[in-house]
């Protein structure tokens, strides 16, 4: 299933790049979730509350973000769950499968830092390496806590394999906030692909993220069928 959901993918990438770009994009746009089982998102009026459910396999409880739009003040939130304000300016990113997915929502220019830029393969992403616009981190496991304080991203994005945090907890620390992408744990690979609504809720981009996702959806069915 993984290997056809790989080939849906390369099969479609070039019709997706094309038709990306001009999805009108609206902010009280809703997505709804069908595959994915790691995540939800509840609409609160302007607010989006969603919650990564198991962060990590074994995991027994999961992480709340409330998503605000950028101005507003929140008047009361829980005490486990963090506050981010959107859509976000800039984001630093973890894991290479994050990539596509900015790539795919035309936000690939919010990147500023990755760790261990050499495993990026993006045409896109590479260039503004090139150019200098995306600062490497250094290893996964160990980034370079200055330097990421220096960019200041507006949002990081991480995995964790287990229940150690201590990595993230001190991001935090510096004011910098991280959310949890469990992904990898999706055991239908359009809940895994799914995550592209995850990702365009921060950027307010549910809308782009439905079609595209239609797309892939539309794809693999058609493949998986021959």
């Amino acid at each position: 299933m993984t290997v056809i959901l790989f080939l849906c993918t390369i099969l479609i990438s070039c019709e997706v790049k094309k038709s990306a770009s001009p999805v009108q994009t609206h902010t009280l746009s809703h997505t709804t979730i069908q595959y994915a089982e790691g995540f939800t998102v509840q609409y609160q009026g302007n607010n989006k509350l969603v919650e990564v459910k198991q962060p990590f396999q074994g995991a027994t409880s999961g992480h709340k973000y409330l998503l605000v739009p950028r101005g507003e003040t929140v008047t009361k939130a829980e005490l486990d769950v963090h506050v981010i304000h959107i859509p976000i300016r800039s984001i630093v990113c973890t894991s290479t499968t994050h990539i596509p997915l900015l790539d795919y929502l035309d936000e690939g220019d919010k990147l500023t830092g990755f760790p261990s830029t050499d495993y990026i393969s993006s045409a896109n992403i590479r260039k503004r390496i090139d150019e200098g616009h995306v600062a490497d981190l250094g290893v996964d496991l160990g980034i370079n806590l200055e330097r990421l304080a220096m960019l200041q991203p507006e949002m990081v994005m991480g995995y964790a394999m287990s229940s150690d945090y201590g990595q993230f907890e001190k991001m935090e620390e510096l004011n910098i906030p991280v959310v949890l992408n469990s992904e990898y744990l999706e055991k239908h690979p359009l809940g895994r692909a799914e995550w592209i609504k995850f990702v365009a809720l921060f950027f307010n981009k549910e809308r782009q993220a439905d079609s595209i996702f239609s797309m892939i959806e539309k794809s693999y069915a058609e493949t998986k069928k021959l």
